[in-house]
């Protein structure tokens, strides 16, 4: 019976007996396994260390009611921007922005779509912020450059900024940190090592040029998935290498692009221009 660890955001595991084996076939996901034996096990835990060998790999858990010791063929890190399991690895260490989300009570109607925000007065320190409807709320969120001083004052300014231009704005009703990965080059992403797979932020998989992640843990989620279902636990890196060579390229090409985006004088131009301009130059960054 083969055994895979998939370690989530927050601590979050889940140890599969049978995965799927999924093929696609006109828009169709078969399933052609259980996804699951009876007695898998699942729960929130701290990563204490894993090693790995010709024979599989080897997970040390920490657990509340005490340790756990997991042994599987596979191991799939998906636990965001600062992936422990990454770090456990020691390949391509990456920092991280420093990101704050407010969630805001929505009086009337926004566009139904992310909004992607820069604002001049805020400081060298802002990156951009975002607008997101939720239903009834909005999620604001700012995301700051590396070592930035004071995030949840320049937040403030952010939103006090955005209500003056969206009236629909209303009271903050939650607000919490976040890291997001401050992607710079094309070796910060990295899909694993051996029998170890990385999802998601945790194998650096994000756009460097708007911060949008979920389609790229999504895609990355699945794909790793499959590529521990249908192949040999020491190919299956290999398979999910070649899965994933697209979003490689695709982020290769958002990196190009990132210098003049961040330039003083590419600010300077985008804020001259009509929005609908910077809209179609942007599109797909």
């Amino acid at each position: 019976m083969l055994l895979h660890l998939l370690f989530g955001n927050g601590g979050e595991f889940c140890l599969l007996g049978e995965v799927y084996a999924a093929q696609h076939e006109e828009g169709q996901y078969e399933k052609k396994n259980k996804i699951t034996r009876p007695d898998a096990k699942s729960g929130s835990c701290a990563l204490e260390s894993f090693a790995q060998d010709a024979d599989g790999v080897f997970v040390e858990l920490k657990c509340a009611d005490g340790p756990m010791a997991v042994s599987c063929n596979n191991l799939i890190g998906a636990d965001g921007a600062r992936s422990a399991v990454r770090r456990g690895l020691g390949i391509g260490a990456v920092t991280t922005y420093v990101t704050l989300q407010d969630y805001v009570e929505l009086d009337g109607e926004i566009e139904p779509f992310f909004d992607c925000v820069y604002m001049r007065g805020i400081g060298d320190e802002f990156a951009y912020a975002y607008v997101v409807p939720k239903g009834d709320r909005v999620a604001i969120g700012s995301v700051f450059y590396p070592k930035t001083k004071r995030p949840y004052e320049k937040q403030e300014q952010v939103i006090s900024l955005l209500r003056e231009a969206m009236p629909q704005l209303g009271r903050s009703t939650k607000r919490e940190a976040a890291a997001a990965l401050y992607i710079r080059a094309s070796a910060d992403t990295v899909p694993g090592l051996g029998r170890v797979l990385l999802a998601g932020e945790a194998g650096g998989f994000m756009s460097p040029t708007s911060g949008e992640g979920i389609s790229y843990a999504l895609e990355t989620g699945f794909q790793a998935g499959l590529a521990v279902a249908e192949n040999a636990p020491d190919t299956a890196l290999a398979a999910y290498r070649t899965a994933t060579k697209d979003l490689h390229r695709d982020i290769r090409r958002r990196l190009r692009w990132l210098p003049v985006m961040e330039s003083p004088v590419g600010k300077y131009v985008a804020g001259m221009v009509p929005p609908s301009l910077v809209d179609r130059v942007t599109q797909g960054l």
